[in-house]
């Protein structure tokens, strides 16, 4: 979310604070992250410090980026079980969406900074699969596949996403698109102001999925020169997350209903959809 403000508003103070998260960051995890047992953390974190790097030009954050993501990659991705895709967990039971899109951006980044094409190769693979087992084909994508054969075939707007922006960065235009479709016209609610992002619970992960889809689908629109097919909608989705905030302009997750006033905390997570949201739609 910082790193957004950074590339649309510059400032010292965003550089500053992009440094003293990952400063934090590691001084809990340190720049060696296998004790996670959670694929897909390691890969946030990975696109997270290439993205930071894009904006700092510090090349350690590159750097332990690359490295984690090679560790990482070497032990989730297995062919045995259904010819390809990335282990949510060390335990080896299910195939996410929610590691496999973070991958794949992350892979096409690596590519992108270091001009190595084994990168581009394996985010491509990552994604064939994705489409192939955790798909539909037209745009809708599944969330996981169990070690017993089981799909667990509900969508969420990460894993859109993330599809979304994996597909941009390969030049898969058609396939980002259907998924940006799907998005739109099956998972928004049609109100008055619009075809609006789904209203997650304010606790939790989900919270701040939609701040994930906005990020990526605004930068495959902005790529793609897009903009006359998607813009109105996510600006929609703009007007309503603000027009929902409280007194002191903090704005939560669910953009048709106001935003509490009663609790003197809401969860930073799910306030972060607005702010991304706010920063990254042109």
């Amino acid at each position: 979310m910082v790193v957004d403000a950074q590339e649309h508003y510059p400032s010292a103070a965003h550089q500053r604070q992009i440094s003293r998260l990952i400063k934090g960051f590691e001084k809990k995890h340190g720049t060696i992250w296998s004790k996670n047992p959670f694929n897909d953390d390691i890969m946030w974190m990975c696109i997270a410090s290439l993205r930071a790097y894009q904006v700092s030009g510090q090349e350690k954050y590159r750097d332990v980026a690359r490295t984690n993501f090679d560790l990482c990659f070497a032990r989730a991705w297995d062919t045995n079980f259904t010819g390809g895709g990335m282990f949510w967990k060390v335990d080896n039971k299910s195939k996410n969406s929610c590691v496999n899109g973070p991958a794949a951006i992350a892979a096409c980044m690596l590519w992108k900074i270091y001009g190595d094409t084994g990168y581009s190769n394996k985010a491509g693979l990552m994604m064939d699969w994705e489409k192939s087992v955790l798909s539909n084909g037209r745009g809708k994508i599944f969330d996981n596949i169990s070690t017993n054969g089981h799909i667990g075939r509900f969508s969420f707007t990460y894993n859109e996403g993330t599809y979304i922006g994996a597909c941009n960065l390969l030049g898969r235009v058609e396939d980002a698109k259907m998924a940006a479709d799907f998005t739109r016209e099956r998972l928004c609610t049609n109100s008055p102001v619009g075809r609006i992002l789904p209203q997650y619970n304010h606790m939790g992960d989900l919270a701040g999925f939609n701040g994930i889809f906005i990020r990526w689908m605004t930068k495959f629109m902005v790529d793609q020169h897009l903009s006359g097919e998607y813009l109105d909608w996510l600006r929609s989705n703009a007007q309503a997350a603000w027009s929902v905030r409280r007194p002191d302009n903090i704005s939560w997750d669910q953009w048709l209903t106001p935003t509490p006033t009663d609790k003197t905390e809401l969860e930073s997570w799910g306030c972060s959809d607005t702010v991304v949201l706010l920063q990254v739609v042109p």
